[in-house]
């Protein structure tokens, strides 16, 4: 019908690397967006992965080949002939690596960045994407998109969008029901960690941290969801204790959202980058966040108060001293936690997320700064 604006087409590309961040990311964008007014399609390079990450989500696999991501481009060439899209959106390097190897070099490319602490192979990939042709990146953290222009990414080309989160799925976690199905007692403090294990993540200091606190009060449980290749390491560091059946490692029997509201406090024991996206989401579910103080959890936590921070030590056994000495303030801490809520109400909200998503895509197709309209609601910086 003449004078009806066209209606924007967008298609999300997944890969291996993408967790449970992208998954809320993306289901957020698909629940709130208008179809009639952006219409989006999923797919996925790897697509078994992407099949236990959205189960209830219509994946289009695109799949590539010999584990290399250009090999994926005639999948996604095939599909974008079929039902042409103005955007692709790449959740991950290897996504965006497939992504520009189908497009011609014309067409816009967005990347999401949730992690600061990409590999060496990861930002190659993303460099030479970005010399290949015109891409933006939408970085959930100020501190990701510092990471990323210092490693070569162009400063120009990049936006803060945070990302959203949803209290209407944190109020409705059964705390109690789902305490009793995991056989934890309605009075045990409960700690947890970041989803997925990794060395970077610090989870060996938290597992530490609960195997000390675990003498002072029996009645303790560290939960360790998602799953990684440390998990081997540290469930032969939990055997190794004098109470192993204070750590539980959930792997994916739960999502993270609905394992977050049933804890007291969330552990980052680590001294590297890593995403805050479970940061954000323990501030909004009344969850102490306990960490050493790195310039990524630093900005969004300040120590006494929205949350408990320390001087980070070296050593990964130091590090879970340090914790375990700071649990019980944290187990106490209703004031941190309200204070932490009300922040991320601000900070974290769903529809700012989607709307900016949303102008970020305007504003590449307008061809306009990527940040143009799009401002950081943090209130707390590095």
């Amino acid at each position: 019908m003449t004078g009806c604006k066209a209606v924007m087409r967008v298609l999300h590309l997944l890969d291996s690397t993408c967790g449970w961040e992208q998954r809320l990311a993306i289901t957020q964008l698909l629940d709130r967006f208008d179809p009639k007014i952006v219409d989006c399609v999923v797919a996925s390079i790897d697509p078994s992965h992407a099949d236990e990450l959205m189960p209830e989500t219509d994946v289009i696999p695109v799949p590539r080949r010999l584990t290399l991501p250009v090999l994926a481009a005639p999948a996604i060439r095939s599909l974008n002939q079929s039902q042409p899209f103005d955007i692709v959106h790449a959740w991950g390097a290897p996504a965006a690596a497939a992504a520009r190897a189908a497009q011609p070099v014309s067409s816009p490319l967005v990347i999401s960045i949730f992690d600061p602490g990409l590999s060496t192979s990861e930002m190659r990939i993303l460099l030479t994407v970005q010399a290949s042709g015109k891409c933006v990146f939408s970085c959930a953290a100020e501190h990701a998109r510092r990471r990323m222009v210092e490693q070569g990414i162009a400063f120009e080309s990049c936006a803060v969008i945070r990302p959203g989160v949803d209290f209407k799925t944190i109020r409705e976690v059964n705390k109690r029901d789902l305490r009793d199905q995991m056989g934890i007692a309605q009075d045990s403090f409960v700690a947890i960690t970041p989803d997925p294990p990794s060395e970077r993540g610090g989870h060996r200091s938290a597992v530490w941290a609960i195997s000390m606190y675990a003498h002072l009060d029996r009645n303790i449980r560290l939960l360790v969801p998602g799953q990684s290749e440390a998990i081997a390491d540290l469930q032969r560091l939990t055997a190794s204790t004098n109470f192993p059946e204070s750590i539980s490692f959930t792997q994916s029997r739960f999502r993270f959202e609905e394992l977050l509201p049933i804890a007291d406090v969330l552990i980052c024991g680590g001294t590297d980058d890593v995403s805050t996206t479970a940061v954000g989401w323990a501030m909004a579910a009344n969850v102490t966040v306990v960490s050493p103080a790195i310039y990524c959890v630093a900005e969004l936590v300040s120590n006494d108060l929205n949350g408990i921070l320390f001087k980070a030590e070296d050593s990964w056994t130091r590090r879970g001293r340090q914790i375990c000495v700071r649990l019980e303030n944290a187990r106490h801490a209703a004031k941190l936690r309200e204070v932490a809520r009300g922040q991320a109400f601000e900070v974290f909200s769903v529809r700012r997320s989607v709307d900016q998503h949303r102008q970020l895509y305007d504003n590449i197709l307008a061809n306009t700064s990527p940040s143009h309209n799009i401002s950081d609601p943090a209130t707390i910086s590095a």
